[in-house]
């Protein structure tokens, strides 16, 4: 009888060792998903990164081109100020000089009637 009790003993004690080891191998398991898991949060971390570093760049260019694209906008509107003036300050002496074509006609028209009328 004595040794019907260790071999009850020992099949007592297998399934907590069965237990104990699948618990163990989980946790190995799991360990090492996490250090998988690290390792892929790690490179996407800095994949991030980089494309912050980029977007950053690009948002510093396009800046860069607004800044541009307003001085040669402000250069536009002050040449196209000017062009304007000229084209008022023509139109103006084109004006003045089309009234004095208009009097000189007149007063050669004048002339000419007084002319004939003296010739006659």
């Amino acid at each position: 009888m004595a040794r019907q009790n260790k071999k009850f003993n020992i099949l007592a004690y297998l399934p907590v060792g069965v237990l104990a080891v699948s618990v163990i191998t989980g946790y190995v398991k799991l360990s090492l998903s996490a250090e998988d898991n690290k390792t892929k949060v790690s490179k996407v971390e800095e994949k991030i990164e980089t494309l912050e570093k980029e977007g950053e760049k690009k948002l510093e260019e396009v800046k860069k081109d607004n800044q541009e694209i307003d001085k040669s906008l402000t250069e536009m509107r002050v040449q196209q100020t000017y062009i304007q003036r000229s084209v008022d300050d023509l139109n103006e002496n084109l004006k003045e000089l089309l009234q004095e074509i208009k009097e000189e006609q007149k007063e050669d028209k004048k002339s000419k009637k007084r002319k004939e009328r003296d010739d006659d």
